[in-house]
């Protein structure tokens, strides 16, 4: 079993107390050393020995292995800069944002599943349980169904079934793709595969990710080639990152050349990152940017899950419908027969 990383509230934290630690001015191996203390993970691995061996923090993560390349490279080059506070806390802000940004998407996942579990489940019973104990009674009396409603019931039963099943296959699905996500966490998760079927929200949430991972390598000055490898490595391998494979770019190009060739951003935000970029402002103006396509991202997922969850309610709703239809016109044919 590979080791696993840090989740990212672990890695906001991280980086939290390691910027209090470098802005205070105490003294470093002291600090890390209750800062590793305050994580598992980190308890049996060897970051202060090595710290204190070469004095380079960076080092000392990457041999860890429970740390993103992200944060490895980054911290390198403030280290060479002496911006270890400054850029620990963007990363802080950055592993923070995605942790956010993955709990706001759970949020809008939980309803709609909890209403399509809950709808299933009801109409199961009715049709299952409840109907046939309505039909054995108002045969006994001698009702007959019309036509239409024996076929209504028919194509009810058949939708009954077929959504439990879809729910059965669903739960099965998500128990395995987490287990395999806990066994090895450089795997999808349960919510990145289910990013994979909504392409215009994944596209939002994948561009306000690579904005924010742009931002922190503008703030350090990162912007070669190995910048955009950087990128493309910690990408998921969807429709942006396509996208970016794509570009044409010359030996010379960094990541702005990318960001600018490839036009992954509207003609406002392109044309403001060309400004930017030649007026030296471009960290800056990133960040605003980086800003913006979070809310936007945001935005794609709420209108996303509005639009699917009353087309799932309607649905169900028509089922549980048909079924009340069901019970009721029987109940009032057998109260006739009986003279009520």
């Amino acid at each position: 079993m590979t080791q696993n990383r840090l989740r990212n509230v672990e890695l906001a934290s991280f980086c939290t107390q390691c910027a209090l630690l470098y802005g205070s001015g105490s003294n470093i191996e002291t600090g890390l050393g209750l800062v590793v203390q305050s994580f598992q993970a980190l308890k049996n691995s060897d970051v202060l020995v090595d710290f204190k061996e070469h004095h380079r923090l960076s080092r000392a993560l990457s041999n860890t292995h429970l740390f993103d390349e992200l944060m490895v490279q980054s911290l390198a080059l403030a280290e060479e800069l002496g911006r270890e506070e400054t850029i620990l806390e963007k990363l802080a802000l950055f592993y923070e944002r995605k942790q956010n940004q993955r709990d706001a998407l759970w949020d809008l996942l939980y309803l709609p599943f909890i209403l399509f579990t809950v709808l299933t489940l009801l109409v199961n019973v009715m049709v299952w349980v409840v109907l046939p104990i309505f039909q054995s009674i108002f045969m006994q009396v001698g009702g007959t169904y019309p036509f239409w409603l024996g076929l209504m019931l028919n194509g009810v039963k058949v939708f009954a079934l077929a959504s439990l099943v879809l729910l059965a296959i669903g739960m099965i699905f998500a128990l395995w793709i987490s287990v395999r996500y806990l066994q090895d966490k450089r795997r999808n998760d349960l919510l990145d595969t289910l990013l994979a079927w909504m392409p215009k929200t994944s596209y939002a949430l994948d561009l306000a990710f690579l904005s924010f991972e742009a931002e922190i390598c503008f703030e350090v000055g990162y912007q070669s080639q190995s910048a955009i490898g950087l990128i493309l490595n910690t990408l998921a391998q969807r429709r942006l990152y396509k996208i970016l494979k794509k570009t044409e770019l010359k030996e010379s190009d960094g990541l702005i050349d990318l960001i600018l060739k490839s036009e992954i951003y509207d003609a406002l935000e392109t044309n403001t990152l060309k400004i930017a970029y030649a007026t030296g402002r471009l960290d800056r103006t990133m960040a605003g940017v980086a800003q913006r396509v979070q809310r936007q991202a945001s935005s794609q997922m709420e209108n996303t899950l509005n639009r699917l969850e009353p087309i799932a309610i309607g649905i169900l709703s028509i089922s549980v419908g048909s079924v009340l239809v069901a019970l009721l016109l029987p109940l009032l044919q057998a109260m006739q027969v009986l003279g009520f």
